[in-house]
């Protein structure tokens, strides 16, 4: 749809109720008043979900995600990159307000296919990470692509924080298909994580310079012109995806799953699993060139580790499980056989030790998908989503599930947010949807508490100081402070 053709669409239908609703403050029927500051869609006329989020030192709090959308009409001003208009699945980048208000979007993309997994903000740059099939995707240099067209790649955008501009954009990847998951910016270098399918990936000078399983993680150091200084492969003989990064005791530390029975484990006699899938945690040498400590997260059933926050040398990490704890660990009995119950676990690593494990979830599925710690108050938060009816909510914003009633159906998904103590003690938990698909994607610490971002369907989701009151596609954006 052309951008201005389709600007008057949506005003017609909505009724001008867009710029009506321009922070309006509103709330779904039976939703409590809470202490949230801010739940607003985001989004277009077409489908769009956010799938990161970072708070930024001068209080501004960046969402990004996925957008087929021609337009975001809440923004204060939106800036095209590339060619979007000629894809339909683009990367977007949004910057809110210490005071809520929606200000700078950006949407960059090539003609084919982009998908945007990570973000993190220094103190003079935005970098976000994903993957694209773009052979005119707007990097430096343009990607190199066979006549058949491009394989999926890595891309990685450094932008300035007003996100009027690109400071410099990279394609990396091999002959086959690889992805970069997640991102941490440094003060003058970027670490990027991701798997690989490739046996030709570009490492340099790292602990594994081949590939061994089907798949590898990879991690990548980049200087501050996105050139790869260091890299590395790390990996087992079967399938290692979707790593997270992060820094701790002064080492990169990747958090993924894995099926490899030889994955490599420095915790002899500690960790061990029977599952067919397994956390695995990683702290590498600052060159990349050793590994440090190395150790899974096990049970009797599969385990999928999907996110972690680190700090002084303790890591919680969060993901879901199928089947009760090979660890000897503290919480451990609250889980049991069934798929899939949400887990946040507490990792301290200078003693190597399993802390404690918290179950986060009610009698159907449960993900926990993000986890972010809070330096301020030490409290952690999870977000994801669950079909259960019957979470333990405590001091909630939403006590009751949007979907309620619908076990059946696909639709049922919710999202959920939980803020718990560094001692395991869970101090809210709360539902976060309403009466169509929810799920939370990301959370990050923000203005003294903590912000999610996921996708909705939900034409009720409990909005509120809303800068978008209204859902103006088949899925939208949100964004939501707790």
């Amino acid at each position: 749809m052309d951008r201005r053709l389709g600007e008057v669409v949506i005003a017609i239908l909505a009724g001008l109720q867009i710029v009506a609703g321009l922070g309006s403050v509103s709330s779904a029927a039976g939703v409590p008043d809470s202490e949230r500051a801010l739940t607003s869609y985001l989004g277009g006329e077409l489908g769009d979900s956010g799938t990161a989020l970072a708070g930024a030192s001068d209080g501004s709090l960046y969402v990004a995600g996925d957008t087929s959308s021609s337009f975001f009409p809440s923004a204060s001003s939106v800036s095209y990159i590339g060619d979007p208009q000629g894809s339909q699945s683009n990367l977007f980048i949004a910057r809110i307000d210490s005071d809520g208000s929606l200000r700078e979007v950006a949407v960059i993309g090539g003609s084919d296919f982009e998908s945007l997994a990570d973000i993190s903000v220094t103190s003079d740059q935005v970098v976000v990470v994903g993957a694209t099939s773009s052979s005119d995707f707007p990097s430096d240099p343009s990607p190199k692509c066979p006549e058949e067209g491009c394989s999926l790649n890595g891309f990685v955008i450094a932008m300035n924080r007003s996100l009027e501009s690109i400071l410099w954009a990279k394609v990396v990847g091999g002959s086959r298909d690889d992805q970069f998951t997640s991102v941490y910016g440094g003060r003058s270098s970027v670490l990027v994580a991701g798997h690989t399918f490739s046996d030709d990936f570009p490492v340099r000078k790292g602990l594994q310079m081949e590939r061994r399983g089907k798949s590898d993680f990879f991690v990548l150091r980049l200087d501050e012109t996105g050139r790869t200084s260091r890299g590395t492969y790390l990996g087992g003989y079967g399938a290692e995806t979707f790593p997270q990064i992060d820094m701790v005791l002064g080492s990169p530390v990747l958090v993924g799953t894995s099926t490899s029975k030889a994955y490599p484990s420095t915790w002899k006699g500690k960790s061990s699993a029977t599952g067919y899938s397994r956390g695995v945690v990683s702290r590498l040498g600052s060159s990349l060139g050793s590994i440090k400590q190395s150790f899974l997260i096990g049970a009797s059933g599969n385990v999928a580790a999907f996110s972690l926050a680190a700090h002084d040398g303790r890591l919680y990490l969060g993901g879901s499980t199928s089947g009760p704890w090979t660890h000897q660990i503290s919480g451990a009995s609250a889980f049991d056989e069934g798929c899939c119950d949400g887990f946040l676990m507490k990792v301290n690593l200078r003693k190597q030790e399993y802390s404690w494990v918290r179950r986060v979830g009610g009698s159907s599925e449960d993900q926990v998908f993000s986890v972010s710690l809070s330096r301020a108050t030490g409290h952690i938060a999870v977000g994801g989503r669950t079909n259960s009816s019957d979470l333990q909510t405590r001091d909630a914003a939403q006590s009751d599930p949007g979907s309620f009633g619908c076990e059946d159906s696909p639709a049922c998904y919710d999202g959920f947010v939980a803020r718990i103590d560094s001692g395991g003690r869970v101090q809210t938990l709360s539902y976060l949807g309403g009466s169509d698909f929810d799920s939370v994607a990301a959370i990050s610490a923000w203005n003294g508490g903590f912000a999610a971002t996921g996708e909705t369907s939900s034409s009720d989701f409990p909005i509120r100081n809303a800068f978008q009151s209204m859902l103006l596609g088949p899925r939208d954006a949100f964004v939501s402070a707790f």
